[in-house]
């Protein structure tokens, strides 16, 4: 069995009233992911997480502390995705990676200061958030103007904030990268998406995301998935997948729904085809998912 990553990143769920209180998003996720059947879930299949995260919610709400410590006590190892507050874009884009390498550092420390283990740093290569988020606008594309980004000083940036992340000798770097629109030089420009110096470090492991439910309709699911991970030297990431099919995980909801277990199944059974020792999933938002997930593995086992 192939051992997988979790994305966690269920923020808007956590404004939802429960019983007509509204919590904070890491008492809603102490709730759905940290409950002794997800934690038994995650033991028994050797999963991981990388929990989107910004230093601002690290700081002022414990029960995302609490819930990596749990991980940590059940041998549960964990990533830590560092994003940037809404205003600054939220995703890491060509336009704000000063703001992310102090970010990264600030988050580094706090989660020392804390001792909050963690084994790696998640950079998650996109656009400004609001071209997306919650819908997708042509409007607030051309107000932001990101082909205006520099791209070299970008470049230049990511270079530091991975060697910053390696110095310390215990964590390495994952970067999150977008299939098709980062991979040629006019689609970072014209989206904001800054581009890696070290794609073939060591000890810098690149993640496609290759998410069948948001690719290109004149595509093949097995040439997407294919073609922009491993054949771009990137493990495949898989989404968008939730425990509930009528709730969509992340941020925003530009999408209807979230994939079916038949198409889990689907994109399961690729995507091991040509990565068979490890996946990532976006996105963990309950028990269900892992069950469904392993689910999907054990299927493409028994038929293989």
């Amino acid at each position: 069995m192939p051992n997988v990553t979790y994305f966690v990143e269920s923020r808007e769920e956590s404004q939802i009233p429960q019983k007509g209180k509204a919590i904070s998003r890491g008492e809603y996720l102490l709730r759905k992911i940290a409950s002794d059947e997800c934690l038994a879930e995650l033991k028994q299949t050797r999963g991981r997480i990388s929990m989107a995260l910004r230093v601002d919610e690290v700081q002022n709400d414990p029960a995302l502390g609490e819930l990596l410590q749990e991980y940590a006590c059940q041998g549960i190892e964990s990533d830590i995705w560092v994003n940037m507050t809404d205003k600054n874009g939220y995703w890491l884009h060509a336009g704000n990676v000063l703001d992310a390498r102090r970010n990264v550092v600030e988050m580094m420390n706090i989660l020392e200061q804390k001792n909050i283990p963690f084994r790696n740093i998640g950079l998650d290569l996109e656009f400004p958030a609001d071209i997306f988020v919650p819908k997708p606008s042509l409007s607030r594309w051309w107000s932001i103007k990101p082909w205006r980004f520099d791209q070299k000083k970008a470049s230049l940036g990511m270079q530091d904030i991975i060697e910053d992340v390696l110095q310390t000798k215990q964590h390495h770097v994952h970067t999150y990268e977008i299939p098709i629109l980062s991979d040629y030089a006019l689609t970072r420009r014209l989206m904001g998406i800054p581009r890696i110096l070290l794609p073939n470090h060591s000890e810098v492991k690149r993640v496609g995301m290759v998410y069948t439910s948001l690719k290109p309709p004149v595509l093949s699911k097995k040439f997407f998935i294919e073609n922009y991970s491993v054949g771009k030297k990137r493990v495949p990431a898989l989404g968008v997948m939730s425990a509930d099919e009528r709730i969509q995980p992340g941020r925003g909801d530009p999408f209807i729904g979230a994939m079916s277990e038949k198409g889990m199944q689907e994109d399961i059974r690729m995507a091991t085809a040509v990565s068979l020792d490890e996946l990532f999933i976006f996105a963990l938002n309950g028990v269900e998912l892992i069950r469904k997930v392993r689910r999907a593995i054990e299927s493409t086992n028994s038929t293989c």
